[in-house]
C-alpha cells in the first residue's frame, strides 16, 4: 500500500489558489511600476515647465498658465494613481502571504502524515521479520529439541580444547 495524502486535493485547490494570488501581485507591481513611471513623466514636465521663458506676451503667459494647470492635474492624477497601485500592492501581498501560509501549512501536515507512514511502515516490516525469526526458531527446536542445548555446549567446549 503506497501513502497517499487524504488532503492531496484541497492542497492542489490551494496551490492554484496561490498561484492566481502571486500572478495578481505581478500585475500589482507592474501596475505599481507604470505609476510610478507616470508620476516621474508628470515631475519632470512640471520642471521643464518651471523654466520658463522669463518675459512674455499675454498669448504666451496664458498659454504657459494652461500647461502649468494641466501639469498640475497630471502630476496630482500621478499620484493618485501612485497611492492606488501601492494600496494594491500591499493588499496583494497580503493575500499572497496567506494563500502561502495555507499551502505550507497542508504541505509540512502532509511531511508529517507521509513520516507518520514510514515509521508505521517500517514497525510492521520490523513486526514481520521478528514473527519470521519466531518461526524459524520454533521449527528448529521442533526438529531439534535437544540439539539445541547440546550443540551451544558442543560449541563451548571445542573452544576451550
Amino acid at each position: 500500500m503506497a501513502y497517499r495524502f487524504r488532503l492531496e486535493t484541497v492542497m492542489r485547490v490551494r496551490k492554484l489558489s496561490e498561484q492566481r494570488a502571486r500572478q495578481d501581485l505581478a500585475a500589482a507591481v507592474r501596475s505599481r511600476r507604470a505609476a510610478e513611471e507616470d508620476l516621474e513623466r508628470s515631475l519632470a514636465w512640471c520642471a521643464a515647465l518651471q523654466q520658463g521663458s522669463g518675459v512674455c506676451s499675454v498669448q504666451d503667459f496664458r498659454y504657459e498658465r494652461e500647461a502649468a494647470e494641466r501639469a498640475g492635474r497630471s502630476l496630482s492624477a500621478a499620484g493618485a494613481s501612485l497611492r492606488g497601485a501601492l494600496e494594491l500592492c500591499e493588499e496583494r501581498t497580503a493575500v499572497w502571504q496567506a494563500a502561502r501560509g495555507r499551502v505550507r501549512m497542508l504541505e509540512r501536515l502532509d511531511e508529517r502524515r507521509h513520516a507518520e507512514y514510514e515509521l508505521d511502515q517500517a514497525r510492521r516490516e520490523a513486526k514481520v521479520l521478528d514473527e519470521l525469526a519466531a518461526i524459524r526458531w520454533l521449527r528448529a527446536r521442533a526438529e531439534h529439541p535437544a540439539g539445541l542445548g547440546s550443540q551451544a555446549r558442543h560449541e563451548e567446549g571445542a573452544s576451550v580444547g
